[in-house]
């Protein structure tokens, strides 16, 4: 890491290098948000309560989804600012690496066990009959995108904190 890529975190005011900081990840968040939404709004046209239903029921597993990526993406972001601001680079880097590969493999990993597990999960929020296979089998896509949805979110709050969100 250079050190001009460190303008943010040192030397920039704080309102506008909070700015700098703040509106993509906003943006990131809207993304999902909105991705959330569409679902909502493309199945609310299929005029079927269940498959709205369906979503709902599901939301929980997203939502741990980026709990998990916050584990690694919001505290391995927490190190990494600290480890920049005492310049001790080698372990900076050494922070980004653990945070991104451990976030990726507990990714496959949660979704393989997310997978396994949607029967165990469906009984435990007593999802009905009528539900049961449309929450089944939206929770198997959203457990599929498991690495791209925790990568990403990983990856937005690691660059956050390496100040590396800056606009070009």
């Amino acid at each position: 890491m250079k050190a001009n890529k460190l303008y943010i975190l040192e030397t920039m005011p704080v309102p506008r290098a909070i700015m700098h900081l703040a509106i993509p990840s906003v943006l990131s968040m809207m993304v999902n948000i909105l991705y959330n939404l569409t679902d909502t709004f493309f199945i609310g046209k299929l005029n079927d309560p269940y498959q709205v239903a369906a979503i709902s029921i599901s939301m929980p597993l997203f939502l741990l989804q980026m709990a998990m990526a916050g584990v690694f993406g919001i505290g391995g972001g927490s190190y990494l600012s600290r480890l920049l601001g005492k310049k001790d680079m080698e372990s900076a880097q050494n922070t980004l690496s653990v945070s991104v590969f451990t976030a990726a493999l507990l990714s496959v990993v949660l979704g393989i066990l997310g997978i396994i597990l949607i029967p165990f999960f469906l009984n435990m929020v007593s999802a009905s009959g009528a539900t049961y296979e449309y929450t089944r089998k939206y929770m198997y896509y959203i457990l599929l995108g498991s690495p791209v949805i925790l990568l990403k979110f990983t990856l937005v709050q690691l660059l956050r904190a390496e100040a590396r969100l800056k606009k070009r």
